[in-house]
């Protein structure tokens, strides 16, 4: 009988390198993204969101996916099918929604994260099961501030139903879950975050997630929202969707372990508006940075005492297109099976350890089951180990099966150490053997303990709460798939982020923003006159936030009462809840300073085959690595000689003026790089320049003829208004 591979197949690494421009890259695990989509069937959650919208245009438009499921609700009378035809119809899709090939390809598939099992109908469940190949996980409540239950139910329950659907598709290949970066918000001020698994801890006790989560859950929601305040003060999390967000990732991690199955965490930044293709500066909701910068256009800072956070501070903010590469390029790494070298290369997906990734011998940071004090009975096993008769660890100190004990159906069980969490299906041992604590060492984890305790000299498998005859029967699959080949998936970590790479500070997000405003003076501003620039000499003070935001909040009440006076009800509530967000937002309690490690991702462009590269932008620099002479000065003419940031800032602001105020501002001429500059040939740098010149200008001919390269990898100051 097969037994699932205990510790997931995370391996040691001795001495990750970085690669890319940095390291050596083996052929072997290079991947090609083109050759994993096509003819592939995908399922996509969330692809009315800014995020899931994106990742759908880029694999219509770069791919040729067979055919793509998405997930959708029944909204106000709205049939999910017609849903989709109207987000296929919005100016994101400009470029491929006069195809009716590939308008064909995308159906819609009725059914909502918040129900149990995504509300999919039993014709539905089976239709996915047996032909998707690939399942992108983008939904989620991304409001900071809900009820804890209200972020547990969409985010954690509804990986979960993501995840067990996962388990039952015949043909998976891959499944993408788009996180956060800041799930890892509780690092240290100023820490560098890596792509690896941080655990919880109450002291030097490693917390089981999803024994918070089901606590949590299981509370009045008074009291579950009184709870969660006192995890987000002992883990130092600022709001519920961070730690709701990070539980979450733990609960992906234990399922990619105990059932094998190929997962990627791909955690985005900020997430800001569009650098390329299909259009610059596309913007397609009010979160993060772009709410910021329409926060800034309106009047909502009054003035520089409002700002809540540091000058010099990493803004971490990324093109969405890059999330959407980051995304398909983990899918297809996983698929292709280069996950494993970029994981060897990096470490990323790995458990962190206090300054050392674990791997070999542990298999996920969390604990998940316990042992009876006293010479009694134990969890032994996880569900696909007891399905499949092998109940011990991987050292076989324990008889499994059901000949090793009684069957239990799902639930808890106590003992007078702790309580052990099982799922259907999961046998109870009658052996014991040697505890371990889930940070590989062999010390007591004391009574009542979360940490994980195993048998036989290894620790212990990760029993599932919910668990089916199905999930037992996939991983008892995924294991002996894994047996055969000599070693279990890897979890992938990937980071789309620019803070390692490109680092932009507040005070230039800012100034860049201020030079916009210069020269397109909004048409409308609860605050008269110009924001001063701002300085590393700035400080800010909770006191004067406070003061600033409570006088901010009399004008928004006085304007929205003269609205609704107007009959502008709905421009009233607009209003109201962007200052409501912005107060949400602009707070020194997210303010951290931190970095996030993209080694993984630079691995993943690295590896990438070289003739995707110009249409899947991953990394984002002041040049493209690798470019030619000709690109080169493409690039350098069109952002003037600047750096990136300040062209992408003003063109990002072009994008939120048309979302405010529903007009284009008018064209600025773009700065000519210097000609003959940088020791280019000058005839080169002039045809670069006019080139840039005619993609301001929207020649749309001109656009055609230039380098998709120079259109993906630069940000053209395009204003053209798409429709």
């Amino acid at each position: 009988m097969a037994r699932l591979k205990l510790g997931g197949g995370w391996e040691t690494i001795s001495g990750p390198r970085l690669g890319g421009a940095h390291g050596s890259v083996d052929d072997a695990a290079s991947y090609s993204i083109k050759g994993q989509f096509s003819g592939a069937t995908v399922f996509v959650t969330g692809a009315s969101g800014y995020i899931g919208s994106v990742v759908l245009e880029q694999l219509l438009r770069t791919t040729d996916v067979g055919a793509v499921y998405l997930l959708m609700r029944a909204r106000r009378g709205t049939d999910p099918q017609d849903r989709v035809k109207q987000l296929l119809g919005s100016s994101l899709f400009h470029l491929v929604r006069d195809r009716p090939s590939v308008v064909a390809k995308v159906k819609a598939v009725q059914g909502d994260i918040q129900q149990p099992g995504l509300g999919l109908s039993a014709a539905d469940r089976n239709r996915l099961s047996r032909t998707v190949n690939f399942i992108v996980h983008c939904a989620a409540d991304i409001r900071l501030e809900p009820s804890i239950q209200e972020t547990l139910q969409a985010n954690f329950e509804g990986s979960r139903s993501v995840l067990e659907l996962a388990a039952s598709c015949a043909h998976l290949r891959s499944l993408v879950h788009v996180s956060s970066c800041f799930v890892n918000v509780n690092r240290p001020r100023s820490s560098v975050v890596a792509e690896q698994l941080y655990p919880l801890k109450f002291g030097e006790q490693v917390v089981d997630a999803e024994d918070v989560a089901h606590e949590l859950m299981s509370l009045p929601s008074g009291d579950a929202d009184m709870r969660a305040t006192v995890y987000m003060k002992r883990w130092r999390f600022p709001n519920t969707y961070t730690l709701g967000k990070h539980l979450t990732e733990h609960l992906v991690a234990k399922y990619q372990s105990r059932l094998q199955l190929p997962v990627a965490i791909v955690r985005p930044s900020l997430v800001s508006a569009i650098a390329g293709a299909p259009f610059p500066g596309y913007a397609g909701n009010w979160a993060g940075c772009i709410g910021a910068g329409a926060a800034m256009a309106i009047g909502l800072f009054d003035c520089l005492g409002s700002v809540a956070s540091h000058p010099l501070g990493v803004w971490d903010i990324v093109p969405a297109d890059l999330v959407g590469s980051a995304i398909i390029a983990s899918a297809a790494a996983v698929a292709s099976g280069a996950a494993a070298a970029i994981s060897r290369a990096t470490g990323s997906g790995l458990s962190y350890r206090g300054g050392r990734a674990s791997g070999g011998g542990s298999a996920v940071p969390h604990a998940l089951t316990h042992e009876q004090r006293g010479g009694g009975s134990a969890v032994a096993g996880s569900t696909a180990t007891a399905a499949c008769g092998g109940g011990g660890g991987a050292g076989g100190g324990g008889s499994g099966g059901a000949a090793g004990g009684r069957w239990l159906r799902s639930g808890k069980v106590y003992f007078p150490g702790g309580c052990a969490s099982i799922s259907e299906d999961t046998a109870m041992s009658g052996s014991r053997g040697s505890c371990f604590a889930s940070d590989g060492s062999a010390s007591d984890a004391g009574d009542a303990s979360p940490r994980g305790l195993g048998l036989g000299g290894s620790p212990a498998a990760l029993p599932g709460r919910v668990g089916s005859a199905g999930a037992a029967a996939a991983a008892a699959a995924a294991a002996a798939a894994a047996a055969a080949g000599g070693g279990g998936r890897v979890l992938l970590i990937v980071h789309a982020a620019t803070s390692s790479t490109y680092p932009l500070t507040l005070m230039e997000g800012w100034n860049y923003n201020l030079e916009f405003f210069a020269a397109h003076p909004p048409p409308f501003s609860i605050t008269p006159g110009c924001l001063p620039r701002m300085t590393d000499a700035f400080t800010p003070h909770d006191g004067r936030v406070m003061a600033c935001r409570t006088w901010t909040g009399w004008k928004v009440w006085l304007i929205c009462s003269l609205l609704r006076m107007f009959g502008k009800q709905r421009e009233a509530h607009k209003l109201e809840v962007g200052f409501d967000t912005f107060c949400v937002h602009n707070n020194s309690k997210t303010d951290r300073d931190l970095t996030f490690s993209t080694r993984a991702l630079v691995e993943l462009e690295a590896r990438l085959a070289p003739a995707e590269r110009r249409d899947f932008l991953l990394v984002w620099r002041p040049m493209p690595e690798g470019c030619s002479e000709a690109v080169r000065a493409g690039a350098l003419a069109a952002v003037g000689g600047d750096m990136c940031w300040r062209r992408y800032c003003h063109t990002q602001m072009a994008g939120i003026y048309r979302m405010l105020y529903h007009a284009s501002p008018p064209a600025v001429a773009p700065m000519r790089y210097a000609v003959g500059g940088g020791g280019l040939p000058a005839d080169l740098a002039r045809a670069a320049a006019d080139a840039a010149e005619a993609v301001a200008s929207g020649d749309a001919r001109a656009k055609k003829q230039l380098p998709a390269s120079l259109v993906n990898h630069v940000v053209c100051h395009d204003f053209v208004c798409i429709r």
